[in-house]
């Protein structure tokens, strides 16, 4: 759900409010990154907030007498006046937000949806610093965990070599309906940063130091079979697979023989059930799949149809291949 839907130079107290609170840690060390830093002129307050690998400033109406404050958030989200909001912290220690250098970057920001909607395929393992986060390179945005893959295309204006960009970053600036303006990188500092700028103010980020995987090593043009089907279909057989999440993991298994595709689900206890057999035409093949990373997939794909093609039963699968926009998913050994 969008923060809001607002491109004026200044958003309402609670809009901004909102958003200082998904930035700031609610639980720190350092008791002061708790807090948002208030800088009132009697017309409008300049909100800070930082959790010191992503940090928001936002602009904000304020008839508050002019000045420079240190405000608890958990007063201000409880609703609490002005005066009410404010701590004894201060202001001086409360740590800058990284402005943008002059010899920064300028980037379009068009492909910021692109890099939104691949986001779903970024790792969460905290070994695998690289890939916890969207790779922005001169042809598109991409996302994956090891497992799988998304790419996006789009022109981005990037480097060759690009930047990665934190899977939070990305998750905030995808809950802000708000038009991006602009967005500017940081190629030479340590650690370099990305600016996402809006009317009411910005969004800056620590950007993912690494090397980025080579995932278009596994791209094909051939594929042996295919598999087309409805979208609530597909949709109607991942429901019935229990959560992989849970101890017994689960796979969705699609076996086709002599023209009739087998759908079923395996379970660590009751092994494999049936969910449903259908025509299908096309060679024989068999494949399983994560049934929680082909739902995301599946989820992310535009039209009624969805086809998902392979070759061998070990080699990454494709959905809705031979486009320039394309899933990858690594079966499971049945």
């Amino acid at each position: 759900m969008s923060l809001f839907d607002n491109e004026l130079p200044s958003l309402p107290w609670k809009d901004a409010v909102r958003l200082v609170r998904k930035v700031a840690p609610k639980r720190s060390t350092y008791a002061m990154l708790q807090n948002a830093k208030a800088t009132c002129n009697g017309d409008y307050c300049t909100l800070l907030a930082t959790d010191l690998d992503m940090g928001v400033q936002v602009r904000t109406p304020c008839t508050h007498k002019p000045g420079t404050y240190i405000l608890s958030i958990e007063r201000m989200v409880a609703g609490l006046p002005f005066d009410k909001c404010i701590s004894d912290l201060d202001p001086e220690d409360y740590p800058q937000l990284p402005m943008v250098p002059e010899n920064a970057t300028y980037l379009e920001p068009h492909w910021i949806p692109a890099m939104c909607d691949v986001a779903f395929a970024c790792s969460t393992d905290s070994t695998r610093l690289s890939l916890r986060g969207v790779a922005v390179k001169a042809d598109g945005c991409t996302a994956t965990d090891g497992h799988r893959a998304s790419h996006r295309a789009s022109d981005t204006g990037a480097t060759d070599s690009g930047f990665i960009v934190p899977r939070p970053t990305v998750a905030l600036v995808a809950g802000i309906k708000g038009t991006v303006q602009r967005v500017d990188v940081e190629h030479t500092d340590l650690p370099p940063f990305v600016w996402f700028a809006y009317p009411w103010g910005y969004v800056v980020s620590k950007t993912v130091e690494g090397p980025y995987p080579n995932w278009e090593r596994l791209i094909v043009r051939s594929f042996m079979w295919e598999l087309s089907f409805p979208r609530g279909k597909w949709n109607e057989w991942i429901k019935q697979c229990p959560d992989p999440k849970k101890p017994l993991f689960s796979e969705i298994r699609v076996v086709r023989t002599s023209g009739r595709a087998r759908v079923s689900f395996f379970h660590g206890v009751v092994g494999e059930v049936d969910i449903e057999e259908l025509d299908s035409e096309g060679p024989d093949m068999s494949i399983a799949w994560n049934p929680s990373y082909l739902r995301e997939s599946i989820a992310h794909v535009t039209g009624p149809v969805v086809t998902v093609a392979g070759n061998k039963e070990i080699q990454a699968t494709f959905v809705q291949p031979g486009g320039t926009d394309v899933d990858i998913l690594m079966p499971l050994r049945i």
